[in-house]
């Protein structure tokens, strides 16, 4: 009979100690479970936190754009336009011709000395290669 019980007394050993490995993977898997469904928490609120942090800044930034709005609403701001007069607002057209003619022969002096100084730059190059050809 002894012999019987011993075979027992092992397997009933081996079954206290599996159950207690048992027990021991259940306990990690759900602390593992545990740990990733807090993880999956702090996840989630640091989104909904941030979420809400750019709402309040979109709010913040279109409501700043619709004060500026209404400021250039009230205060009217447009550009100030000015327009030639078509006409000289001198009775005396003499003078305005004579005004006319003073700015159009400097217009042409101006212009005229400026070619001058390109027909002369133009024939001292000219000039430059052909002494630098003949050497």
């Amino acid at each position: 009979m002894l012999a019987l019980e011993e075979p027992t007394g092992r397997k009933a050993g081996y079954s206290k100690q599996s159950t207690g490995l048992m027990a021991e993977q259940k306990a990690r898997e759900e602390s593992e479970r545990l740990r990733l469904q807090e993880r999956e928490n702090l996840t989630e609120k640091r989104r909904r936190s941030l979420n809400q942090t750019l709402r309040a800044r979109v709010a913040a930034k279109a409501e700043q754009k619709e004060l500026e709005m209404l400021f250039l609403r009230w205060t009217k701001a447009e550009p100030q336009l000015y327009y030639a007069p078509t006409k000289p607002l001198e009775e005396d057209t003499t003078e305005a011709e004579q005004r006319r003619e003073q700015v159009w022969a400097q217009a042409y002096l101006e212009w005229k000395a400026g070619k001058r100084q390109e027909v002369s730059e133009y024939q001292k190059e000219g000039h430059d290669a052909v002494v630098e050809d003949g050497d």
